[in-house]
């Protein structure tokens, strides 16, 4: 079993090395690979897809509820190039799984590993800004824009990442609200558009205004 600690305040789980999920009638094993990130209440892990051979990133939070959470309902209704692509999502315990394709690299690491170039930069900037098009095509706002949630793989393909806190136009006084004080919303959350920490109105403006 993988010890999965501090996910929340005092929460360990020991999760399991193999998973098997079933989707669309087929059945599916992952084996564990290792960990690819931690955040405040959920991790990443790399798993290993044994009927494919190919890495997948599995999110593990913490829930009460179903797997039918506002992150993987939103990704399930997401089809675009420059969004992470959802595979599949499974409750193991308290723990809600969301699988999801992986990516290499984060947009800080990637900009760390490879010397700096100003036409890769444009794509980049290009396929963030197609991702947050889409999103208001489809009324959905993002609210954590932040180069930790924007993946890119070695072609410079980019992926916009981590749908917890987002909400629709017509639901956001439903599905968003800054449930601390200001000082620490704005250290979970640096990049936050004003009008969202002032419980104003906002809409996929509040996303060009993170993405800078």
């Amino acid at each position: 079993m993988t010890n999965l600690s501090c996910l929340g305040e005092n929460c360990t789980i020991d999760f399991p090395k193999e998973i098997v999920s079933c989707n669309l009638e087929q059945k599916y094993t992952y084996i564990f690979s290792e960990k690819i990130a931690k955040r405040t209440y959920s991790e990443v892990l790399m798993y290993i897809c044994t009927n494919t051979n190919q890495k997948v990133a599995i999110k593990v939070k913490f829930s009460a509820n179903t797997k039918d959470s506002k992150e993987n309902i939103a990704l399930k209704s997401m089809n675009h190039p420059n969004i992470v692509k959802y595979i599949d999502s499974l409750v193991i315990g308290e723990y809600e799984c969301i699988i999801m394709e992986y990516v290499p690299y984060t947009l800080i690491k990637y900009l760390n590993k490879n010397e700096f170039n100003f036409l890769n930069l444009k794509i980049i900037l290009k396929q963030i800004l197609d991702a947050l098009k889409y999103l208001e095509y489809i009324q959905v706002i993002h609210i954590n824009i932040k180069p930790n949630n924007i993946l890119l793989d070695e072609n410079l393909n980019v992926k916009l990442i981590d749908f917890a806190i987002c909400c629709t136009i017509q639901d956001k006084s439903l599905n968003f609200s800054i449930d601390s004080d200001l000082d620490t919303a704005l250290k979970e959350f640096p990049q936050i558009a004003p009008e969202i920490l002032s419980g104003d109105f906002f809409d996929n403006s509040a996303d060009i205004y993170s993405f800078g």
